[in-house]
C-alpha cells in the first residue's frame, strides 16, 4: 500500500488534534515539537498496520517521518521494498 499526504493529514488532525494549517508537506512535526516521542509511538503503529510493514529502530529518524513528505515517501519506499 503506498501512503500520500493527504491521508496522512487526516490521521494527523484527528488522531492527535493538529490543526490543517500547520500541516504543510514539508512542515517539520517533530523537530518543531507539533510531536512527541509519545505521539511517534503511536504514529508508527498507526504507519505499520495501514501500510503493512515492519518498521525498525534503525529507520526512526527525523530523516524518515519529521514531515508529511518525508513519511510518505519512506512508506512507499518500505512497501515496494516488502513486494
Amino acid at each position: 500500500m503506498t501512503c500520500d499526504t493527504t491521508q496522512l493529514r487526516g490521521v494527523l488532525i484527528r488522531k492527535f488534534g493538529l490543526e490543517a494549517g500547520t500541516l504543510a508537506g514539508d512542515a517539520p512535526l517533530f523537530s518543531s515539537g507539533l510531536l512527541d516521542s509519545f505521539n511517534l509511538v503511536d504514529l508508527i503503529e498507526h504507519l505499520e498496520q495501514t501500510a503493512n510493514i515492519r518498521i525498525t529502530p534503525g529507520e526512526i529518524s527525523l530523516e524518515n517521518l519529521d514531515t508529511l513528505d518525508r513519511m510518505a515517501a519512506f512508506v512507499t519506499r518500505k512497501s515496494a521494498a516488502a513486494v
